[in-house]
């Protein structure tokens, strides 16, 4: 008999909206990472894939 995977395990979740402009992995506020890692930062997500955009090119009006 085997056993079924852990609900954690299975789950996915989706970046909807990303807010971090100045992330090397944001375009129009869609992450483009292949994949991302959440992490519990006191009372909040952080997203610990964030990576600083290094051109520094920052879009103005988005």
């Amino acid at each position: 008999m085997t056993e079924a995977p852990s609900p954690a395990a299975t789950w996915r979740g989706l970046v909807i909206r990303c807010t971090a402009v100045d992330c090397a992995y944001n375009d129009r506020f869609q992450c483009g990472a292949e994949h991302v890692m959440i992490v519990r930062h006191q009372d909040h997500a952080d997203c610990a894939t964030y990576t600083e955009n290094q051109h520094k090119v920052y879009r103005v009006g988005m």
